[in-house]
């Protein structure tokens, strides 16, 4: 059976899928803005649980309803000491690592024997260029010390 395809004008709505790379940047954005934000269309998957958990281990306070992430409190100055749970994601290991301390003075990133086997040389070489204390072992990772600016040299 033979079709013919006519001209026509298309129309409907298109649904962009979700991008968890963009929501792990947009959740840590609107965590760092002290303003109440909104996040729509996001895919709560593990890593995208795994980075509100550790927002949340640092004072961040959300709701989360129909596909959409609200803000409501913004990251907590005064905590010291915390540990994040960063489950199988890679993506926020490495967003927290860096990110925890210049918040804190003791951090504990927890996760699974696979995603403490990952290479994390640019942060071990970053830690001994400033003094700071760290412990890998196959489970978590211990840091102590506050991450100071400066300027930094990453292999792309």
């Amino acid at each position: 059976m033979k079709k013919i395809i006519k001209k026509s004008r298309a129309f409907g709505t298109i649904v962009v899928p979700p991008s968890k790379s963009y929501a792990h940047r947009l959740l840590i954005a609107s965590a760092l803005s002290q303003s109440e934000c909104t996040i729509e269309n996001v895919e709560c998957s593990k890593d995208i649980l795994a980075t509100l958990s550790c927002l949340k281990s640092l004072g961040l306070d959300y709701t989360f309803q129909d596909r959409k992430i609200i803000i409501t409190k913004s990251l907590d100055e005064s905590i010291q000491n915390v540990t994040l749970n960063c489950d199988e994601s890679g993506s926020t290991l490495r967003f927290f690592i860096p990110l925890s301390l210049t918040k804190c003075e003791h951090v504990k990133c927890i996760g699974t024997p696979r995603l403490m086997s990952r290479g994390l040389t640019i942060y071990e070489d970053i830690f001994r260029e400033q003094g700071i204390a760290y412990t890998k072992n196959e489970k978590s990772i211990s840091m102590d010390g506050r991450l100071k600016s400066g300027y930094f040299k990453v292999k792309g």
